[in-house]
């Protein structure tokens, strides 16, 4: 992605997600939108279990990684 549309904040944000099994709509929604942005694709948000928990983990594995630069 040319142009970062996400802050470092938002991603921040998003791990209260981390851990829980049930989200609602809008918490889905939140996931999916912050996903593409961050990736620069299209993903629509699913009830698919499998497919939260990869959103999920992408967002996590993006957080640990900007944690470890910033020291």
């Amino acid at each position: 992605m040319n142009e970062k549309t996400w802050t470092f904040e938002e991603l921040e944000a998003a791990q209260r997600f981390m851990g829980r099994g049930i989200f609602q709509p809008q918490e889905i929604d939140e996931m999916f939108n912050l996903y593409n942005r961050i990736n620069g694709t299209t993903k629509r948000p699913t009830g698919c279990g499998k497919c939260v928990i990869n959103v999920l983990k992408n967002l996590q594995n993006r957080y640990e990684g900007l944690t470890r630069q910033r020291g």
